[in-house]
């Protein structure tokens, strides 16, 4: 399926790159996310033989997953004269990036094609000879949903393992061990087999202990020879209720639209609060270019967010913000005291520039630290 999206894909941005090259003698470049996604490197491999049979010249290039790469390599290409820009944008939902990029090729009128990762419509639009080449990816989920649906309705025999009816979550490729949804959708007791009944209007509370409860039940119903729901070879990390991984859906009717509508949320317990990560952050994309380096320094508490959904990454970094950084990073040794005037023993950062001055790390320009300005390059 993959390489026909692939091939797919590819036909696709060379019927759009046909008649923009017709006059043109330079090369195609060729912009990738990263060369190391799976994917993508199945529609490189189309996409270059797709160039090579249409006898087009071209230039592949690897931005490793870093939006600044890319721009200067595009850059590069269009002073070269380049005679097409074939871009996978690295940074997605950034337009201002889109908008830099597609000034760029407007400026030395280079065609644009933008292919797989989206791209703002109307910043595609304000560009004659710009498009963009993909799919919709809320239309995808919606089929992929439809596909496997279809697949369950045609295979239910095949995929219904312990003969129940009833779908289930799987820990594994071969041994489903919580029972969570019926057919119509209704909650189902692992034990009873009795639906959880809910009035509409109503606060419901769903505690970690109503969930641990659940969850035991359901592993001792698993686990125990006789039971209508037993099955044999369950690991002993299965066993315990910290392998369950829940699943509460939420239906509900909207009377604006008329329509009813259905949320589900996957929940793991845990006996203590999870270290930070990037995905708590709203404004960190699972596939922007420095989500692991986001990862990496919350986790450690080298830096935190602006506040407990938003990081700020396109935030410009103060002095204040380095000082408290290498801080952390130094495992928070003794202070001493700050003598600046700008920095009170109040601050937030106060911990942080007392040490950084004391160890030499950082210096102010007598009696001021000036916290809020940003570092020049040359400091780092």
């Amino acid at each position: 399926m993959k390489k026909l999206l692939a091939l797919v894909m590819a036909v696709m941005m060379i019927a759009c790159a046909m008649p923009a090259m017709a006059e043109s003698t330079g090369d195609a470049y060729v912009f990738w996310y990263t060369f190391s996604d799976v994917y993508l490197s199945s529609v490189r491999e189309a996409l270059d033989s797709a160039l090579e049979t249409a006898g087009i010249t071209y230039v592949d290039q690897d931005a490793n997953a870093t939006q600044t790469t890319q721009t200067d390599q595009i850059s590069s290409a269009v002073a070269s004269g380049a005679s097409i820009l074939i871009v996978n944008q690295c940074e997605t939902g950034a337009d201002g990036i889109t908008q830099n990029i597609v000034d760029m090729a407007s400026a030395a009128g280079i065609p644009l094609i933008f292919f797989n990762r989206s791209v703002s419509q109307e910043i595609v639009e304000s560009y004659d000879n710009c498009v963009f080449v993909g799919t919709n990816y809320e239309e995808a989920g919606i089929m992929q949903g439809q596909m496997i649906g279809e697949y369950l309705v045609e295979n239910y025999d095949a995929v219904d393992l312990n003969g129940d009816g009833v779908y289930e979550l799987l820990s594994d490729s071969d041994s489903p061990v919580n029972d969570v949804l019926t057919a119509s959708g209704s909650l189902i007791s692992a034990s009873s087999g009795v639906s959880t009944a809910l009035n509409m209007g109503a606060t419901y509370t769903l505690t970690a202990d109503t969930l641990l409860s659940r969850g035991r039940t359901v592993i001792e119903d698993r686990t125990t020879s006789g039971s209508a729901s037993f099955l044999s070879g369950i690991s002993a990390s299965q066993k315990e209720p910290e392998s369950i991984l829940y699943m509460v859906t939420v239906s509900y009717h909207s009377n604006s639209d008329n329509t009813d509508y259905e949320l589900c949320y996957y929940l793991r317990l845990y006996d203590q609060l999870p270290a930070p990560s990037a995905a708590d952050y709203l404004d960190v994309a699972s596939d922007a270019w420095y989500y692991d380096a986001v990862d990496y320094v919350v986790s450690r508490g080298y830096l935190s967010g602006t506040t407990r959904s938003r990081f700020s990454p396109e935030e410009a970094l103060t002095r204040a913000m380095l000082a408290q950084t290498l801080y952390q990073v130094a495992g928070r040794p003794e202070s001493g005291i700050s003598h600046y005037t700008d920095v009170p023993d109040d601050a937030w950062c106060y911990a942080a520039v007392s040490w950084a001055s004391a160890a030499g790390v950082m210096s102010g320009s007598g009696s001021m630290f000036d916290p809020e300005r940003a570092p020049a390059r040359q400091e780092l």
